[in-house]
């Protein structure tokens, strides 16, 4: 079972060497930048000047000095029309985030990725620097080691490519695609647990099927008059492979979907019609 990620080795060696379009990585036209920082951090990074932040009625209300509670356990989401950015809990006492914008070429992406975390944050801080508290302060606040960024990817969807006899790929070998819509991971627990399943399945009826067999061969040949009859039975082998089959087919109706969906919303997220009220 491969699962190595989007860059996956697995997949490399079971149909690198086949030349299907659909094995590619597609460049997506964004670059993600990711952090996890410390809340207490943030709170010390913090000037005590006005800063204006829509809250979630609507209304908007100065804090001083109080950006951070802003990630104190909570959600937040802020756009300009082009970059976006996306904070949510860690851990009791950490946020991560989640910055996203638009680069034109995969060549520029992967350059600005080859930077390094002081690179990254500078991009970040030239993007939003200037946004309310504390998307300044928690940038700054992120350490080196826990601030990466990449172009952002995702493949065709193609289930002929995920299986190979007795190999198969989940996760995001099988289905990458892009983190906006906070699937990537879900999906690949999903593929472990259908895996199982249908190996289960699989093995338990070769268990029945083999006794059942057993118990007619047995009856039959215990009756003189009757002619004995002789059935094939499935080797483990192939009863395996049936269940991953069977895993592939589920996991490309369910995966699919998932892919484009987070597809068009790299367009969506990045665009003036974000910040529409309609949205």
């Amino acid at each position: 079972v491969g699962c190595d990620g989007i860059f996956s080795t697995t997949r490399r060696l079971l149909v690198g060497h086949e030349g299907n379009p659909n094995n590619e990585l597609k460049y997506l036209g964004l670059v993600v930048i990711l952090g996890i920082f410390e809340l207490r951090a943030v709170k010390d990074l913090e000037q005590f000047k006005d800063s204006s932040i829509i809250n979630n009625n609507n209304a908007t209300g100065a804090m001083v000095g109080e950006g951070w509670r802003l990630c104190k356990e909570r959600v937040f989401q802020t756009s300009d029309g082009e970059t976006r950015l996306y904070v949510m809990p860690f851990t009791e006492n950490s946020s991560m985030f989640q910055l996203t914008f638009p680069v034109a070429t995969e060549e520029e992406a992967r350059l600005l990725s080859s930077r390094g975390a002081e690179g990254l944050r500078a991009e970040a801080l030239r993007r939003c620097g200037h946004w309310h508290q504390p998307v300044p302060e928690m940038i700054k606040a992120t350490t080196a080691e826990r601030l990466s960024g990449y172009p952002v990817y995702d493949r065709e969807p193609d289930a002929s490519l995920w299986q190979r006899g007795l190999t198969v790929l989940i996760g995001d070998a099988a289905h990458c695609m892009s983190p906006l819509k906070g699937q990537g991971a879900n999906q690949a627990l999903l593929d472990g647990v259908r895996l199982a399943q249908s190996l289960r399945g699989q093995l338990l009826a070769t268990r029945f099927l083999d006794t059942r067999q057993d118990m007619t061969a047995t009856l039959v040949g215990a009756a003189a008059s009757t002619p004995t009859t002789t059935t094939t039975k499935l080797t483990t082998a192939e009863r395996i492979e049936l269940g991953l089959q069977e895993a592939m087919q589920e996991m490309e109706a369910r995966t699919t979907p998932k892919v484009l969906a987070s597809r068009a919303t790299c367009g969506l997220l990045h665009g003036p019609d974000f910040l529409k009220t309609s949205y």
